[in-house]
């Protein structure tokens, strides 16, 4: 795609590149990360490491490209009906939570979770790409440190929805010592091919880095756009999930 860009600005028909990164390309960084910087150094799977490897390149095309780059947090549905076509990633863990089978979890409850709903992140988007401003610029479409909450929240809000009790939180570093190993040695078949599954999600369940928001907010300034508490529309995504059971029923 940087090649094709290359090509269209040399023969003056390119306006602008818009590259789609996400927050995570923080790795395992821990605290505040920045919309104007690349910095992490390791990685919690081949996902972020790949997105990271990405937007270095889209950074270093920058220089000679108009392009901005974007960097949503975890995408939910919409925040006024709760639609979604994806009930991977965030709602995973929510829909095994409320089954009320999970007795206890890998996690830090002060761990943060930064959601963010679709409607939000297309109408900042929309909105950001149709300025001169943003280009050259990136931006976090998150909830950022004054909105985004925290995996013992999500517990709470899930359990009181579902109405079943929320499962115990055990620190990451004896469920791994300790937990892990009778697991994978007592479990087989499906329970284990999902627990592997659970692997995947349990980074996140932990998460200590927080996304700065200084650019995306002042660029959208005025705009009306900000990104809502997940708490706001909680109830619409949950809802969502459960009269379309968890997306076997197709319904808008």
């Amino acid at each position: 795609m940087l090649h094709l860009a290359d090509e269209l600005l040399a023969r003056g028909r390119l306006r602008r590149v818009d590259h789609f990164s996400t927050a995570f390309v923080a790795g395992t960084t821990v605290g505040r990360t920045y919309e104007d910087r690349l910095t992490a150094a390791s990685f919690n799977n081949t996902y972020e490491q790949t997105k990271w490897e990405a937007e270095q390149l889209v950074r270093d095309a920058q220089q000679r490209l108009p392009i901005t780059i974007y960097r949503p947090s975890i995408i939910v549905g919409d925040s006024k009906t709760g639609y979604t076509s994806n009930f991977r990633v965030l709602y995973w863990p929510l829909k095994a939570l409320a089954s009320g089978l999970v007795i206890a979890v890998p996690a830090d409850p002060d761990g943060i979770v930064d959601v963010v709903p679709i409607d939000h992140v297309v109408e900042a988007f929309e909105a950001l790409s149709r300025t001169e401003q943003s280009v050259g610029k990136c931006y976090h479409l998150a909830a950022g440190a004054e909105r985004q909450s925290s995996f013992g929240e999500l517990l709470r809000m899930t359990s009181a929805f579902f109405g079943v009790r929320a499962p115990w939180t055990i620190p990451p570093r004896i469920s791994y010592r300790v937990v892990r190993p009778l697991l994978y040695a007592t479990v087989w078949g499906k329970r284990r091919a999902l627990l592997r599954l659970g692997e995947l999600y349990f980074p996140y369940f932990s998460y200590r880095a927080s996304f700065d928001r200084t650019a995306a907010r002042a660029d959208l300034s005025g705009s009306g756009i900000e990104p809502p508490p997940v708490a706001d529309y909680f109830h619409a995504i949950m809802q969502y999930c459960v009269e379309t059971d968890w997306g076997r029923i197709q319904r808008r």
